[in-house]
């Protein structure tokens, strides 16, 4: 289901949802989305130590904690 994401954002071309591809995963794993989903939401391990999901990519039950000290700007 990821990969067909990809190749319906660029078209179906190949060679640039695979790049997208791998330039996703390598952010991913740049920005440690686990400690990140883990400080600010609900659902922990989505992702391994290489910036991959480890759940069903079909599945989305991840939220935000909400903090009384959090900006207006981010509780939507």
């Amino acid at each position: 289901m990821t990969l067909e994401r990809f190749l319906n954002a660029r078209n179906y071309n190949v060679e640039a949802a695979a790049e997208m591809c791998t330039t996703t995963i390598a952010w991913q794993a740049r920005k440690n989305l686990n400690v990140l989903m883990d400080t600010h939401g609900t659902v922990k391990g989505l992702y391994n130590t290489e910036g991959s999901r480890v759940t069903s990519a079909s599945k989305w039950n991840w939220a935000r904690f909400l903090d009384k000290n959090m900006p207006a700007s981010l509780i939507q």
